[in-house]
């Protein structure tokens, strides 16, 4: 009963007002353009942290488009990646939610660059 309530949970926080964006599909330039055009005039961010959102909501997005192992064909032929982008808003901060599937032989590889990463320091990154 536990996991059915933190389900219920989790779905009822990430479908919340508090969502500014929320999309599922194949994730190409065109995507990538409209969603950051959104995220570049978010107006409760100083210039600062607009910038910085930006840069990251960009990298994610073009991750998901290039590595994702969900590809789908649109009408002129190019192969592009599918995945999921939510950017949800608290009190406090922005939350940037990116998901796409990966092949099984690429897991171990990608956990073990993340953990490097996350053992560098901001002048290192």
């Amino acid at each position: 009963m536990e996991t059915i309530n933190k389900k219920l949970s989790l779905g009822q926080s990430l479908f919340s007002e508090d969502i500014r964006i929320s999309y599922k599909g194949p994730v190409d330039g065109k995507i990538i353009t409209y969603l950051a055009d959104y995220v570049s005039v978010i107006d409760e961010l100083s210039e600062k942290a607009n910038k910085k959102l930006f840069k990251i909501f960009f990298e994610l997005a073009e991750n998901i488009s290039n590595y994702s192992s969900d590809k789908i064909k649109l009408k002129k032929g190019k192969a592009v990646g599918a995945g999921t982008i939510i950017l949800k808003e608290t009190d406090k901060n922005y939350f940037l939610v990116t998901g796409n599937p990966i092949r099984n032989e690429d897991l171990i590889p990608m956990m073990e660059n993340s953990k490097n990463i996350n053992t560098l320091d901001h002048q290192e990154l």
